[in-house]
């Protein structure tokens, strides 16, 4: 349930974003869901990468879209790497955010 409801949210999001590339990072359940975006064109699917790289990828990123909702009292590393390394966070909060 918990996956379904991310990808709900992540497509609507993903919908909305139309002039910008974006670059998925992990797992993606294939890439099924993705065809079910209208104009697809401008994202692209990586696979899953070593801890070490995410931080060279992290300090690339402009922006870091990251799903919060089932840690509402907590994080997690990757949102704090990504504001250590000067990344814009967008994220529905927790209360340490």
């Amino acid at each position: 349930l918990e996956e379904y409801l991310k990808a709900k949210r992540l497509l609507s999001l993903l919908e909305s974003i139309t002039d910008y590339k974006i670059h998925l990072f992990g797992r993606h359940q294939g890439q099924n869901w993705l065809k079910r975006l209208k104009n697809a064109k401008n994202i692209f699917l990586h696979a899953t990468v070593a801890y070490a790289e995410k931080r060279n990828i992290l300090r690339q990123a402009k922006v870091l879209v990251r799903d919060q909702c089932f840690q509402p009292a907590g994080s997690d590393e990757l949102t704090l790497n990504a504001i250590a390394s000067g990344a814009i966070v967008v994220t529905n909060g927790s209360d340490y955010l």
